[in-house]
């Protein structure tokens, strides 16, 4: 057989959300289910190991992908390598299963999750026309917040040559990133979350409704259990005993948590989404109005004097920028975190004073 990979990854799942959206979790919680297959993490190496879709091959470098970006070569070495990187729910290897050389190879259901994939869907539609997508939004708040965080931890740096006025490059690299060069690190992790959202509903509205699942974060964590029965149902599995018993219990955390999670842990942040907090009206409207009544609608209560009066309630903005020289470095920081000052508010304080 000339192709023998040509078939292998069969009506494939991929999860689009934007970075530090709960996506991780819902990848984990959907990969205990038998008749799914992942490679057990997310995808750049993989697909990034292939000159053609690197970045840099662009004159203008982003993680864009489009559907020119395939050809019959591409297809079959792109099903190669997840296929020998599959791993089953006990993170046993696949391949082994199989019989390359006598071709036959056995169709895999797969989930993929990595959240530069919100800007690949039309190359993924046309490797894959049979392909899967669920779509997963979180309350803004929450999520720029977490991108904030993000930055600042320099865990997720992707292109460490980048600096930009935010710090090193994390997350993905959308198009008409240079524009933003100069943004402050509030202003760039909103953009980060707005041009996600813009081209995952540009994209897949494109396709048929019904290769679509729409899921609020907040939802899923409220409703494990039956957000996993409507997924499984969706994408025609089994709801396995395994499965279920996983979702019936506390979720446990992600691989990617940054700290432990609190429905009000963003307000630390308070300042810097007051200043940004406009600019995602806008997208929760054209949000809400995609999913429609699929899942929960995303709320946007706070205002921009809401969210000042909430900084400085909680003497987050105001305690970083008024005891930076009375609070030792290694002192507790007065925020309350438990943190030193230095590796907590008095950091946050560096970072914005070279913005």
């Amino acid at each position: 057989m000339s192709n023998p990979y040509s078939h292998v990854l069969e009506r494939p799942v991929f999860i689009m959300a934007a970075p530090r959206s709960g996506s991780t979790l819902l990848f984990e919680t959907l990969a205990r289910a038998k008749s799914l297959f992942s490679i057990g993490d997310e995808s750049h190496g993989l697909i990034e190991q292939f000159p053609g879709l690197r970045p840099e091959r662009k004159p203008q470098p982003s993680n864009l992908l489009v559907a020119s970006d395939v050809s019959a070569n591409l297809r079959e070495e792109l099903n190669k390598a997840f296929l020998h990187a599959l791993v089953d729910r006990n993170g046993a290897r696949v391949i082994s299963n199989d019989s390359v050389d006598s071709g036959q190879l056995i169709p895999r259901r797969v989930i993929e999750k990595t959240p530069k994939n919100i800007l690949r869907i039309p190359f993924f539609n046309a490797l894959y026309p049979d392909a899967q997508f669920i779509y997963l939004y979180r309350n803004p708040l929450q999520n720029i917040s977490s991108i904030i965080d993000g930055w600042r931890s320099g865990h997720f740096v992707t292109y460490p040559g980048l600096q930009v006025a935010a710090g090193r490059w994390s997350f993905l690299l959308p198009p008409g990133w240079e524009k933003h060069k100069q943004a402050k690190l509030e202003s760039m992790a909103a953009w980060q979350w707005t041009v996600c959202h813009q081209h995952a509903i540009e994209q897949l509205s494109k396709l048929d409704s019904n290769r679509i699942f729409c899921l609020n974060y907040d939802d899923f964590l409220q409703n494990s259990a039956k957000s996993v029965k409507q997924l499984c149902l969706f994408m025609g599995i089994e709801y396995d005993t395994e499965l279920a018993e996983h979702c019936e219990r506390p979720l446990p955390l992600s691989r990617y948590t940054l700290s432990k999670p609190e429905p009000e842990k963003w307000k630390k942040n308070a300042a810097l989404l007051a200043e940004v907090v406009l600019q995602t009206r806008q997208m929760v409207d054209k949000i809400n109005q995609f999913v429609g009544g699929q899942s929960l609608p995303l709320e946007l209560p706070w205002t921009v004097a809401e969210l000042r009066k909430i900084a400085k309630k909680t003497n987050i903005k105001a305690k970083s920028d008024t005891t930076s020289e009375k609070v030792s470095r290694n002192g507790p920081c007065p925020c309350g975190s438990g943190k030193k000052y230095k590796r907590c508010h008095g950091a946050i304080s560096s970072l914005q004073n070279t913005l």
